[in-house]
């Protein structure tokens, strides 16, 4: 091979090479981008991972501390004045009564003594027992009340309160409209020592709402004991 052949595959030699030397840097740059890309998003993954277990732990204190917040709310006077208030409320909403009309009594705290609270706290209590609620009932004769008394009463019903010293009773309270306009218009409240009879229960089931009226707020309850007759 002669001398000058040789020279020029030298210099094509060398600028492959080159060439070959330039790919090679580049494709060690673009390597090394890649890796601190990869490194940029395992750093950001495990940031995320922290925020998302901080958010948890944080959730699950709010909860105890909500659960903690409500439970103590439910045992307090608080509570108690909350329901009575928000028992005035609904039943003015019920009842459609008219802006600055006044009612005939203070129907919370009426109603919370008439036993709405007590029926509530054995509806709750059956629906955490897993029992079947008290199905509807239109015949007062086969109407049970005894769901609503306590295990401790006999037969006859009574039983003493201990906290105020009171005599405990059934009562029955009929919630009727018998008006053309939505109001309240009449209510009867019986009250004894004892069960209600068959015809004390029955009343509750005889109110009927005014044939001109479409409106079907007849309010009939047949409730379970209570005390506190001087307090309405």
């Amino acid at each position: 091979m002669r001398a000058p052949e040789l020279v020029e595959r030298f210099e094509w030699y060398v600028v492959e090479k080159a060439k070959g030397e330039e790919e090679l840097r580049r494709l060690q740059e673009h390597v090394a981008g890649l890796e601190g890309k990869l490194a940029d998003a395992e750093e950001r993954a495990r940031v995320v991972e922290q925020a998302r277990i901080a958010a948890k732990e944080k959730a699950r204190r709010l909860d105890e501390e909500a659960e903690h917040v409500i439970e103590a709310f439910q045992t307090s006077p608080a509570f108690d004045e909350a329901a009575l208030s928000r028992m005035d409320d609904l039943l003015k909403i019920w009842a459609q009564t008219p802006a600055g009309q006044r009612l005939l009594l203070k129907e919370g705290q009426t109603n919370y003594s008439l036993g709405l609270q007590r029926a509530q706290e054995v509806l709750l209590e059956r629906i955490r027992k897993g029992k079947e609620l008290p199905k509807p009932c239109e015949d007062p004769e086969e109407f049970d009340s005894s769901i609503y008394y306590s295990e401790d009463e006999d037969a006859n019903g009574g039983g003493e309160d201990t906290a105020g010293g009171r005599t405990a009773v059934a009562g029955v309270l009929v919630l009727a409209h018998t008006g053309p306009c939505p109001r309240l218009a009449r209510l009867g409240m019986l009250a004894s020592p004892r069960r209600p009879t068959e015809d004390e229960r029955g009343l509750a089931f005889s109110a009927r709402c005014s044939d001109q009226t479409p409106w079907p707020w007849c309010l009939c309850h047949v409730l379970s004991p209570f005390s506190g007759m001087n307090k309405i």
